[in-house]
Order: C-alpha cells, then sequence, then structure tokens
C-alpha cells in the first residue's frame, strides 16, 4: 500500500525535479522504482519535456470610426414612463408583477435601467429591455418607477412613480362565500 503511494508522489514531483537538475530511475531487486536526482548503478536518465505554457494574444480594440454615435453627444430621451402596470391597477392573489418602461428613442446600449420600488432604489432587479419583474410582491398599495442611468451613474431619464394595488383574498374575510343551507 505504501509503496503506490510513494511512486505516485516521485511521479508528481517529476516536473519539479526536471526544472532543478537531471532525473534517474530504476527498478530494484524487489521490483520497486525509485527516482532520484542522482546517479545510480543501473539507472536511466528520464527526458522530460518542458511543461506546456499558453500566452494569450493582446486584445484587438477596435479604435472609434469618425463620426461614431459614441463620440456625438446622445439625444436625450423624449419619453420615459411605466407603461405597465398603468395608475391604480390592481391584481388580484399575484406573488408578482410584471412590469414595463417605455422610452424613446429606444433604450442605448450603455444605459441601464434602475427600478424604484416602494421609494426604494432596486438595482438587484434585471431591466432588461426596459421589462422587469417586481418579486415577491405582498398585498396592499406599491409604487414603482424607474431611472435610466449613463455608463457613468448620471441619470438621462426618470420615469414618475405609478401606483398599483395588490389584492390577497382570504377565506377568513367579511364575506364569507354563501354555503346553501340544508
Amino acid at each position: 500500500m505504501q509503496r503506490p503511494l510513494v511512486t505516485a508522489l516521485l511521479i508528481s514531483w517529476l516536473p519539479l525535479l526536471a526544472s532543478a537538475a537531471d532525473v534517474y530511475k530504476w527498478v530494484d531487486a524487489a521490483g520497486v522504482t525509485h527516482y532520484s536526482d542522482q546517479p545510480f548503478p543501473g539507472a536511466k536518465k528520464v527526458t522530460i519535456e518542458a511543461a506546456q505554457t499558453y500566452t494569450a494574444p493582446a486584445p484587438v480594440v477596435p479604435a472609434p470610426a469618425p463620426g461614431n454615435a459614441s463620440t456625438a453627444p446622445a439625444k436625450p430621451y423624449s419619453l420615459c414612463e411605466i407603461a405597465i402596470p398603468t395608475t391604480d391597477q390592481v391584481y388580484f392573489a399575484v406573488q408578482s408583477v410584471n412590469a414595463r418602461l417605455r422610452v424613446q428613442p429606444q433604450l442605448r446600449a450603455d444605459d441601464r435601467v434602475v427600478v424604484v420600488y416602494d421609494g426604494k432604489r432596486m438595482p438587484e432587479v434585471n431591466a432588461t429591455g426596459g421589462e422587469f419583474t417586481l418579486a415577491p410582491t405582498y398585498r396592499g398599495t406599491h409604487t414603482v418607477g424607474a431611472v435610466v442611468e449613463d455608463a457613468r451613474g448620471a441619470a438621462q431619464c426618470t420615469a414618475p412613480p405609478v401606483t398599483f394595488h395588490v389584492r390577497q383574498p382570504s377565506i377568513y374575510g367579511p364575506n364569507k362565500p354563501a354555503v346553501p343551507r340544508r
């Protein structure tokens, strides 16, 4: 049990030994294979190839073309509003609400949408393409708004908050379902 372990350890050290000196290998009378950096009678010199390495090429960054949109100042957004939900919209027995931000012109690639839910900025909400999900959404009255920011974090447009309501009916409510009498 010890011999295979010692052999495995020695083999794993071969690359380290190869960088320092020559390596010699021999098998003794008991059949045990040995490795050493010192020559031994009957030992054969082991040829160890250099370790494989990789050097990544330098990334190619295209130069901006003359008249590129990134050099020209961006047009301001002419429209920035929450399209869904609408003002005072009521949702019944939902766990999440899908929302949509409408902007014109179309959302620029470098800009990002930060959702403002019940007065709190929610940067972890993924608003890809202006659509996002508010979850979990508990019963009650809520507001949702949004801010479109550029790559530096400067506000480009702000969608005013929209108020919506979530209702969760309960079997314990004051209006119990009608049950026929017998």
